[in-house]
């Protein structure tokens, strides 16, 4: 059954919003968790594959973003507003229709199955035995076996019903290329560039083939490969830290609890900083005008701070023990309860401003342990980076505190 009316068609973008946010947030789990050096010079080819990997894995982690800010953009058009809640990890299989559960979970070759399943194409034959799968969060038969599938419903949707009367958003509203740094990033008026959008969606990653080398498909494809070579020649080969499975700070069905101190102070963190920079990017997609100043410090800040602070922020968890004796920590991405920013500019800057200014004090205080060997020097001046950029004091590319020491941020 096809989507026939408004309600139907945002929640299934909205249903788009949930799935891509989940799975960047897999993707740059698994990325955190590759080792990025060793001391054990014969081990340099190991270190340059695994480094390899994980900038494919941060890229397509990207894409997955860049789908999510498409799907805002999409739902803002036809009436809607920006949605990036996610479900807590894990989430099972009977929660959306993909062939395997959504975790997180260390780089391994069990992950890299995982993923090829989750980009699979319909007539993949990873879909062996895949049952049609009939929820949506309106309970009714809008029926899709996977992400494809999913904007298919979309696509089919928007041809179907009135131009006219679906795009009624503000067209003043629709953010491009020009003002969030996500370059394919499609702004939406009607059906023609509403169409656009959703293939551009498909061509990436959740489209209907699986030819295409430079896929999210096809680039799980090939690192199944080579990592299989890798175990093959050498079966102890370890590409990444063992980080705990869907870890927590608090107790919870399918989560693993974090039990080091240094490591749940850093987590929190972590997620603190990670929610906020959502948040951020969820006012410039919702009440922001691409005319107020706020609306590109904005964006900017909370896109540059997704590679600046929270990939070496989750790449240092990776490394921090996680309290149980065998396995490091790693990064939740735990939302806390969804709330949104004051429409008016000021307020909203106000907020964030606030928030920036608590958040550096608890980076401060993370420095100031003594039972971490982690350097977090670093934290509290990107923060305040941040902070400068909200204000439009840098441009996206200056990094205010950022310093030259080790390897964090790079």
């Amino acid at each position: 059954m096809m989507p026939t009316s408004r309600n139907e068609l945002l929640s299934l973008l909205s249903e788009a919003c949930e799935i891509e946010h989940s799975l960047a947030c897999a993707y740059l789990y698994a990325a955190f968790s590759l080792k990025k050096e060793t001391e054990d010079r014969p081990k340099w080819r190991d270190q340059q594959i695994t480094q390899y990997w994980a900038g494919q894995i941060y890229f397509v982690a990207s894409q997955e973003m860049l789908h999510l800010a498409q799907a805002w953009n999409l739902l803002a058009a036809i009436g809607g507003t920006p949605y990036f809640m996610h479900p807590v990890f894990p989430q099972p299989k009977s929660y959306w229709p993909l062939p395997a559960a959504l975790t997180l979970q260390s780089f391994c070759l069990e992950t890299v199955e995982r993923f090829l399943q989750w980009e699979a194409p319909v007539e993949s034959t990873l879909r062996p035995g895949f049952i049609h799968w009939e929820h949506s969060p309106t309970e009714q038969d809008l029926a899709f076996r996977s992400v494809g599938e999913l904007y298919e419903l979309i696509a089919h949707g928007i041809e179907a019903m009135p131009e006219a009367d679906l795009f009624i958003g503000n067209p003043d509203l629709q953010i491009g290329p020009d003002l969030a740094d996500f370059p394919d990033l499609v702004a939406v008026y009607d059906k023609r560039s509403a169409l656009e959008a959703i293939r551009r969606v498909q061509f990436q990653g959740e489209g209907i083939h699986d030819d295409r080398e430079d896929s999210h498909f096809g680039i799980f494809h090939e690192m199944r490969i080579e990592l299989n070579r890798m175990l093959g020649a050498n079966p102890h080969f370890q590409p990444a830290y063992p980080t705990l499975q869907n870890p927590a700070t608090r107790e919870r069905a399918g989560a693993n609890l974090i039990t080091h101190p240094a490591a749940r102070q850093a987590m929190t963190l972590f997620n603190n900083i990670y929610v906020l920079t959502i948040r951020i990017l969820g006012w410039v997609f919702g009440p922001g005008s691409p005319g107020q100043p706020q609306t590109r410090g904005f964006a900017r800040a909370s896109i540059g701070a997704m590679p600046v602070i929270l990939k070496p922020l989750g790449e240092a968890l990776a490394r921090m023990p996680s309290g149980d004796g065998t396995h490091t920590a790693g990064a939740s991405f735990a939302m806390q309860r969804h709330v949104p920013l004051p429409h008016d500019a000021d307020d909203a800057l106000r907020l964030v401003s606030e928030r920036i200014d608590e958040l550096i004090v608890a980076a401060r205080e993370l420095q100031q342990r003594e039972d971490i060997d982690q350097d977090f020097s670093w934290l509290a001046g990107r923060l305040e980076w941040m902070l400068g950029v909200v204000h439009g004091e840098y441009s996206s590319t200056q990094k205010g505190g950022h310093d030259s020491k080790g390897d964090q941020g790079k």
